[in-house]
């Protein structure tokens, strides 16, 4: 039964916003760079100056949980009242494993506290030289750290999280082709997306019987700027290549439609098959 009844005479009734890839725990403000842009400076000098992403992450370091937790319930308040019901949200101003968990903490707090519906996500990384040397373990490491932990700890807040809300839900991994099929001068790149792909169908046996689904996407390369960032070295691959957008259309129709493994799209070279259920 309806508690209340609201008269929308003159108004237009709309879905929510949802915003997506907001980087939302954060502390502090970098305000006083905007009279610096205006002056002339760029990015670097304002970096060489303190500033950038640098101070950000200076000032979200330091913080305690609890001023994280205020400061971003604020941002949250003003996206409600504009509109925003759904918003993605990600870490990544802490840029070390303490502070990356700091902030995963406190989205779980307000993921309990707002009616916000916030949802985690992490993106992975790659380097742009051979990531398979044992001559630089730093290499390595930072792609596995950002490519395994940073799912392994998304998806564990995520997962126990809808496990304890009751209300099911789909957990979407976006691998890509090169956890199926390894790539020259790209090992620890495969093997953070092998143990992607494992990972996920180790989830999915987990949650089976919950009402939350595990969904593994595996896109091929994607046509973006990235092949060309200058500075890069020379792409061994030469194409073809997927349109972003018909990757991203892929993926939606991954999520409504019944099955583990995706290939996108189903047809690309070097799939295994459209559809592959547990």
């Amino acid at each position: 039964q309806p508690t209340a009844t609201l008269n929308a005479g003159g108004c237009a009734v709309i879905p929510g916003f949802v915003d997506p890839h907001t980087h939302l725990p954060w502390v502090g403000h970098r305000a006083a760079e905007f009279e610096m842009r205006i002056g002339g400076a760029t990015y670097m000098q304002i970096m060489a100056a303190g500033g950038g992403i640098a101070r950000t992450v200076a000032d979200t370091r330091a913080a305690s949980l609890a001023t994280l937790v205020v400061e971003t319930r604020g941002r949250l308040d003003r996206m409600l009242a504009h509109g925003t019901t759904t918003a993605e949200a990600k870490t990544g101003y802490g840029l070390n494993l303490s502070d990356e968990l700091k902030q995963l903490d406190a989205i779980a707090e307000l993921r309990r506290a707002h009616p916000v519906d916030l949802v985690l996500a992490n993106a992975g990384v790659s380097i742009d030289k051979d990531n398979s040397s044992l001559h630089d373990f730093s290499i390595i490491r930072k792609t596995l750290d950002v490519n395994i932990n940073g799912v392994f700890l998304v998806t564990k807040y995520g997962g126990r999280f809808m496990r304890d809300c009751g209300n099911g839900g789909a957990i979407v991994m976006i691998a890509s082709l090169a956890g199926r099929v390894g790539l020259q001068d790209y090992g620890a790149y495969c093997a953070s997306k092998f143990a992607m792909a494992g990972w996920a169908e180790s989830m999915a046996i987990d949650l089976h019987g919950t009402g939350i689904e595990v969904k593994l996407t595996l896109p091929g390369p994607i046509e973006t700027e990235i092949w060309d960032q200058p500075g890069n070295d020379p792409a061994a691959y030469a194409g073809p290549f997927i349109p972003a957008v018909e990757c991203a259309e892929s993926i939606i129709d991954a999520m409504t439609t019944d099955g583990f493994e995706f290939f996108v799209p189903p047809f690309f070279p070097g799939g295994l098959g459209q559809v592959r259920d547990l």
